[in-house]
């Protein structure tokens, strides 16, 4: 047992190495994440890079809808590359078109 920090997967100690298999970087030293009890990647390292639309929140599984709404758009779903942008807004982070729509293709 034990938390992630614990085992080692903040930054400042192997989280790197232990993260690059999934293509992700590790949380900062000292994150609140770090304090989850596990000792495995789908939990000690974040899905999206830090400063991301995907860190912001503006995924389908978090946030999304609410933030996109007022431009009429639908967020991007959860683990989609474009969340890996930087950035924190609706311009970036909200797809210009509906899934599966003429102007998607």
């Amino acid at each position: 047992s034990g938390s992630c920090g614990d085992h080692a997967w903040g930054a400042d100690r192997d989280g790197y190495s232990k993260c690059a298999w999934l293509g992700r970087e590790p949380y900062p030293e000292g994150d609140a994440a770090l304090h989850a009890m596990g000792d495995d990647a789908g939990l000690c390292c974040p899905e999206y890079p830090s400063g991301s639309c995907g860190d912001h929140a503006w995924g389908a599984d978090r946030d999304g809808y609410s933030k996109c709404a007022w431009l009429g758009r639908e967020p991007y779903p959860e683990g989609d590359a474009a969340l890996h942008a930087m950035g924190d807004d609706a311009g970036l982070c909200c797809p210009e078109y509906p899934s599966g729509s003429c102007g998607d293709h």
